[in-house]
């Protein structure tokens, strides 16, 4: 789907774009399906192989073996729009501070939509919809999603590009990699932008809509949380995310949700749920990094002086 999108783009030169697909420890004929569409694309088309399992590993791939300043990612179930490509250069020269461009996705439901799905919920299935304007994403809640983003190659090179740690598939396999590298981006004060006409339509699977699937997907974002906050906000803004979240809000939605749950109210029951249960992600991804503190320096002390 994505390299059919991508054989019939408009308003782009094919001077000006290659098409790199990254092999990330496939098993199926991933390579002989992509050289099918070598005469097909009227762009240059290469492969680059990475062994590592992990999103952020093949991304940091396409840093090597790109050859282009500005690096345009998109999903192999993603189908961008006929001038996907122009737009998403479009946004860089309207603006010679922009680094970064989040562009907009359309969702394709792949089974029935179900009724507990509150709008707001949706970005966790990688929707993403925020208006016809584009804005600057910096003082939002919002960062680059990599279903259809694009990032200057020089500026993710000089921020050490995606940590490993994040992303499906990753070391930890809690998501939140394009927030990370977004946050590192904005430290060096460099600008990241929704360009909403740069657009895609992404495929939501079946069982991606299930109370199952979201509990794990919303717990991971909370352990995620955490390593934000570690690293880039301190002990202050851990203990108050603790005591207002774990001691107060969490445990005043839950009981909100499960008033909704009893009045029929089940999209709102699952927006509030899903701040205790991201809570829930947070402590426990705390407990987790300092019980391996406390175990590595029980284990110092015990070490016997040669």
């Amino acid at each position: 789907m994505a390299l059919d999108s991508l054989a019939v783009q408009t308003g782009i030169d094919r001077s000006r774009m290659d098409v790199l697909v990254v092999d990330n420890g496939s098993t199926d004929n991933t390579l002989e399906v992509v050289e099918q569409y070598r005469s097909r694309l009227p762009f240059d088309l290469s492969t680059a192989s990475e062994p590592h399992q992990g999103i952020s590993f093949a991304r940091n791939k396409s840093l090597e073996a790109a050859r282009g300043d500005i690096v345009a990612y998109i999903d192999d179930d993603a189908i961008a729009g006929p001038d996907w490509a122009a737009q998403h250069l479009r946004a860089y020269e309207t603006d010679p501070e922009v680094r970064g461009v989040m562009g907009r996705i359309f969702p394709v439901w792949e089974g029935e939509r179900p009724d507990w799905l509150d709008p707001l919920l949706e970005s966790y299935l990688t929707v993403c919809d925020y208006g016809d304007e584009p804005f600057d994403l910096a003082g939002t809640t919002h960062a680059p999603v990599g279903a259809n983003m694009s990032l200057s190659r020089p500026a993710m090179i000089e921020v050490g590009g995606f940590d490993v740690r994040f992303g499906f598939g990753g070391l930890d396999k809690i998501p939140g990699e394009e927030n990370e590298i977004a946050r590192r981006m904005w430290a060096k004060g460099w600008k990241l932008v929704y360009w909403p006409a740069a657009s895609v339509q992404h495929g939501v699977p079946a069982d991606r809509m299930t109370v199952k699937w979201f509990k794990k997907r919303v717990f991971d974002q909370g352990r995620c949380e955490y390593l934000f906050d570690a690293e880039h906000s301190g002990a202050g803004k851990i203990a108050r995310r603790v005591l207002v979240g774990g001691l107060a809000r969490g445990p005043v939605l839950a009981a909100a949700a499960c008033v909704d749950l009893l009045t029929g109210n089940r999209a709102r029951a699952a927006r509030r749920a899903c701040v205790p249960w991201a809570t829930l992600g947070y402590i426990r991804e705390l407990a987790v990094r300092r019980g391996r503190t406390a175990h590595a320096s029980s284990a110092r002390d015990k070490e016997v002086p040669a």
